[in-house]
């Protein structure tokens, strides 16, 4: 079950950051009602990643107990929820046409931490 659940987290993973890129460029282009579309999207593969990386966690929790195994899942998960949240500051920021380096570059970083920590195991 655990390897089921790595497969689909990972390939969310792939997915999220095309579809991250995807959506920018729509919002850059105004293409609103499309990008709309790809975020909504993008917005599911959140969901999808949030549950498998819960599965995964419980079951490490089952199967281990409070290892540092689990605590370092435990710091890529708040990791993981801190990257969705500047991702979808990163997405309104651009749909309104404001300036988003600084957004482009704090979810950069947390995207490298996250694949990094996430990649490691």
């Amino acid at each position: 079950m655990f390897k089921t659940f790595l497969s689909i987290h990972a390939s969310s993973w792939a997915v999220l950051v095309v579809l991250l890129i995807v959506t920018a460029i729509l919002y850059s282009n105004n293409k609103i009602k499309v990008g709309t579309i790809t975020h909504m999207i993008l917005r599911l593969m959140y969901i999808i990643m949030l549950v498998t990386g819960i599965g995964m966690l419980s079951l490490a929790i089952q199967n281990s107990g409070m290892t540092s195994f689990t605590w370092t899942f435990l710091g890529k998960a708040v990791l993981a929820i801190l990257m969705i949240g500047v991702t979808e500051m990163l997405l309104v920021r651009i749909k309104k046409q404001k300036t988003s380096m600084k957004m482009w570059i704090i979810d950069s970083v947390l995207l490298i931490a996250v694949l990094g920590i996430g990649f490691s195991f």
